[in-house]
This record gives C-alpha cells, structure tokens and sequence, in this order.
C-alpha cells in the first residue's frame, strides 16, 4: 500500500507545472498531516500576494509574540468562530499561548470559556486596550466589522497583530486566461454573492456562452438576486441548489454568509467548529443532470463537496476537458483525492496551486489542457 501511495504522489507531483505550485503542494500535504503552526506559517510565505513587510512579519512572529508577552502584554484572539478556533489550536500545539478569546456574546455566550481559554467582550477588551494586543480571526464581512469596530473604540492601530491575515486578491479562481475556451459556459459552483460572476465576466472580456451559477443558502441566494437586479449579467442561471455525485435532498448548515455547507460533506472539515447555525434540508444536484452545453470553466468553493461535486460532473469534465479552479483546503486529504480524480477523469490535465490566504485556508487547484491543439 505504502509503495503505491508513494507511486501515486509523485505521478500527481509530476502533473505540477511550475515550482511555486511544487513547493505549495508539500506545503499542503504537511498541513493535511499537521496543522501547526508552522506549517500554516511555511504555506502563508508562499502566498505570492503578500507584500514583502508582511513577509517580514511572518518570519518574526513567533519572537514578537514572545517580546510581548515578556513585557507583561497579553495576546488575544478575537473570534470564537471555526478560523479562531482553527488557529487557537494551531498555537497550542505548537506551544504557543495566548490569553483569551474575544467576543461579540462575551463570556455570556460562553459562560465554561472556550477550549480552556476564557472569553471576554468587545468592553472589557476596550478597557484595557493599552496592554492588549490582537489577531482578527474572521473574514470577509465579518472582518471589516470587527476592524471597523476596533477603530470607532480608538483601540490602537499598532496593537492588531496582522501575521496570520491578508485580504483575498481578485485574482482568485481567475489566474491563467489563457486556459479558458471562448463562447463557452461558465460554472459558478458557490456563487455566494455573484461576486464573482461578474469578475468572470470581466476576465473572460465577456467572450462567454452563458452562466451557472449555483447556491443553495437561502440568504445569500437572495443577496445575488438582488445583486443582479441592481446590475444584470448577461445569459446568467441562477440556481438555489447545492452540488454532489447525485441528486436528492441533504442536510444544510445556513449560515447567511461564508461557511454554510453540507453537513454530511463536511464531517473531516478543517472549518466550521464554532457555533452551529440551524440545520435546513437543500436540494442537491449532479452538474451532468443540469448543463448540456459545452462548458469551458468550472470554479468550485463548495466547503468540504468539491470532490462528491466533481464526480457529479464527471461525464462534463470528460467530455469538454474543462478549466478548472477548485478549493483543495476544507478537507485534509483534498488536494491528493481531488488532484488524483482529475488525473483518471483526464489524464492529459495539468496543475497548478496557489495559496491565497489567510492562515491555511484559499488554497486553489487550477487544472487545465492545451485546447488550442
């Protein structure tokens, strides 16, 4: 067994079409091992986004922490969320403290702490601003927020901690243009806001057949179609399902923002093990039941369903040999089983990785073949 594995993975390693994409490929097979740390931290140097002070920064955190806490000031993570918790454990098992978790609900919200750790509010943080000292463990929305509630309190600038952050650049999901086939349909799996749906548009100069776009929370399916009342996309199909290898009905944690997801797809995932939201029933589809059209773009960021998605699709991907752009983080042993599905779909496709951040998470797969010849 040992022997084929090893086989396995230098076969995928050999599908890798530049160093940056080798390098995040151990990179990511360390995580999947163990998430420390320091391997979230080796993965984070190999985000190509990151301007060269941040580099600085995440080179010396671990001794700017220690200067800290030697000086008598407590760190203190704000969020008690999946990425907080994500991170709290991290840490820990690296052997690095810190003080509290910080929190809209307070110790109210959590009255026993959370994973050994007390958790105070917004107030008590405010108080004692002077010798505190913060990393923001959220995104998207939630982390303007947070920021944005940070500067109104006059918390100090300095004081926010920025090693394990940086914000997601446009150019995810939609690196190598030239991979795309023109006049061709797009796949938005997890579209989330039609965000972007309108950044494809862009990308492809509008050179497309028509639209996809799937997403199954009833809160931002709601939010993208208000979006495209304010502004249209041409030839879009907005469709209130999740994706999986066949149709039926699955439980949903319905979130109204990032993380909501299937719940049987999600039981290794690396996210989601803050509080839960209501559970819901959702319509699940296979891709090969929906799209009959030629499809030259398939983006996926379905938290944790990539796989059970792709394998929905697979009659899709064999026929067209499609550009792809999949999420390989919310599972450990994603990057492997998606790379090596892809690879027996298609032998003929070649990949490459990139890392986004923050912390371990946005880490893309793009798979794509030379359809010019």
């Amino acid at each position: 067994m040992y022997y084929r594995l090893v086989k396995e993975v230098r076969e995928l390693y050999e599908c890798l079409g530049d160093e940056l994409s080798q390098k995040i490929f151990w990179a990511r097979l360390a995580l999947d091992a163990d998430l420390s740390i320091e391997n979230t931290m080796q993965i984070l140097q190999l985000n190509p986004h990151f301007r060269q002070e941040q580099l600085e920064q995440l080179r010396t955190w671990k001794e700017t922490l220690r200067r800290l806490q030697e000086s008598g000031k407590k760190f203190v993570l704000y969020g008690t969320g999946g990425r907080g918790q994500e991170l709290a454990s991290a840490l820990l098992r690296s052997g690095v403290e810190f003080y509290c978790f910080c929190g809209r609900r307070g110790p109210a919200g959590f009255p026993d702490g959370l994973m050994g750790k007390p958790v105070i509010g917004p107030d008590e943080l405010f108080r004692c601003a002077e010798d505190v000292y913060v990393s923001i463990c959220a995104g998207g929305r939630s982390y303007s927020e947070i920021e944005r509630l940070l500067g109104e309190h006059g918390f100090p600038q300095d004081h926010i901690l920025r090693f394990f952050e940086c914000s997601t650049p446009q150019s995810m999901y939609f690196e190598f243009p030239e991979q795309y086939r023109p006049g061709t349909a797009f796949i938005d799996a997890g579209c989330y806001d039609c965000e972007d749906d309108y950044r494809f548009v862009d990308w492809s100069k509008g050179r497309y057949s028509s639209i996809f776009a799937f997403e199954p929370d009833p809160e931002q399916y709601a939010e993208c179609e208000r979006r495209l009342g304010c502004r249209s996309i041409r030839d879009i199909r907005m469709i209130q399902a999740g994706l999986a290898n066949r149709p039926g009905t699955v439980e949903f944690v319905s979130k109204g923002a990032g993380g909501s997801r299937i719940v049987q797809e999600s039981t290794d995932s690396w996210l989601g093990r803050g509080r839960e939201q209501a559970r819901i029933s959702i319509q699940i589809l296979a891709l090969d039941d929906v799209v009959t059209e030629p499809v030259g773009f398939i983006k996926m960021d379905i938290e944790g369903a990539e796989l059970s998605a792709l394998q929905g699709a697979a009659g899709i991907i064999t026929r067209d040999r499609p550009f792809l752009a999949i999420s390989v983080y919310h599972k450990p042993g994603d990057t492997l089983a998606i790379m090596g599905y892809l690879h027996e779909l298609v032998p003929e496709y070649r990949f490459s990785l990139r890392h986004y951040g923050p912390l371990f998470y946005e880490t893309v797969l793009y798979a794509s073949v030379d359809w010019q010849n």
